[in-house]
């Protein structure tokens, strides 16, 4: 027997699906590369330009209890109570991918409300690179001195991203080394994506204007 609120739900998914208005940033990248704190001062520019927001914030959950903290929001330094900012936090619920099963439906229905939704993976290594099917434009973020140049080039996931961003570029020396590897990574792999490079700081805000106009200019 069909449940009614199932029933109910595929049909407020398939309403959102043929009325989808908005675009699906993804935002990926290693534990600790300054991702939050990107989509932070990333919401509050794109904010003033009178767009919609929905940030999808993925969580690890434990492999062994099954809970999860779900501690991103709290690195979002948004004004309680605006009603173009919605977050919503989930569990990856263990799953491979950097994503969570219940990711997709969520994207399909916010899609539908809002002008950009935003979904910032949970922590990623080399392969996680499920994001890329759900996104209209993928950030990858790379910190200075995460990585020797060779990790970079084998990494599966530098061949998703439309924007590589380099964090805390105000960390100086390092952070422009790491410009130049993944420069020179562009360069070597020709057959492979070919992405722009960004470098910001979170910190100062460096580079923030010139992130906001590329996916301006990308959409």
């Amino acid at each position: 027997q069909t449940n009614p609120e199932n029933e109910k739900v595929l049909k407020l998914l398939d309403d959102a699906l043929v009325n989808e208005r908005g675009y699906i940033i993804g935002v990926t990248g290693p534990p600790g590369v300054g991702k939050s704190s990107l989509i932070n001062r990333l919401v509050n520019d794109l904010e003033k330009e009178k767009k919609k927001i929905c940030i999808i914030a993925i969580d690890p959950s434990s492999q062994k209890t099954g809970g999860a903290l779900l501690g991103d929001r709290a690195r979002f330094n948004l004004i309680e109570g605006r009603k173009d900012i919605f977050i919503r936090s989930m569990s990856n619920k263990a799953e491979f991918g950097g994503l969570s099963e219940d990711t997709y439906p969520s994207i399909v229905l916010m899609k539908s409300i809002f002008d950009y939704v935003i979904v910032e993976t949970v922590g990623t290594g080399q392969s996680e690179i499920e994001i890329e099917n759900y996104s209209d434009l993928v950030i990858y973020c790379a910190q200075p001195a995460s990585g020797d140049f060779l990790q970079y080039m084998k990494a599966g996931i530098m061949e998703i991203p439309d924007i590589v961003i380099i964090t805390k570029l105000d960390l100086g020396k390092i952070a422009y080394d790491m410009i130049n590897e993944i420069n020179s990574i562009q360069v070597l792999g020709e057959e492979k994506n070919q992405f722009s490079i960004i470098p910001i700081s979170s910190k100062t805000g460096e580079g923030f204007i010139n992130l906001k106009e590329n996916i301006e200019i990308f959409f």
